[in-house]
């Protein structure tokens, strides 16, 4: 038992650790492009580009989630924004009934 306990922790924070670096690499590549580059909107469409496949998938197994779960999905976004100091690749924006919809929906991407 001790075992699956010990997995488990191991396995939640490798998830927030990917969930921090995800971040940091978002940011430290539109930062690094912004000073090769210089110009905004040639910045944004790269990183749109490249991150697009990835953004689109991820959204999807959120959607997919909050469908299944029977939850209303009121928004999808795959495109980014620049949200104060951050790029945000893109949301679901569903009706949030439970706590624990609302995990099973917010892990969705991992499974």
């Amino acid at each position: 038992m001790s075992s699956l306990l010990s997995q488990s922790i191991v396995f939640f924070l490798e998830i927030v650790l990917i969930y921090i670096l995800s971040r940091q690499t978002i940011n430290e590549t539109f930062y690094l492009l912004r000073f090769l580059i210089k110009k905004e909107k040639l910045i944004f469409s790269l990183v749109t580009v490249f991150f697009l496949p990835g953004t689109v998938i991820h959204e999807i197994a959120h959607f997919f989630a909050a469908t299944i779960l029977m939850l209303r999905v009121r928004e999808v976004k795959i495109f980014p924004e620049w949200q104060k100091n951050y790029i945000k690749l893109g949301s679901v924006l569903y009706e949030k009934k439970d706590f624990f919809r609302g995990i099973l929906v917010g892990i969705a991407p991992f499974f």
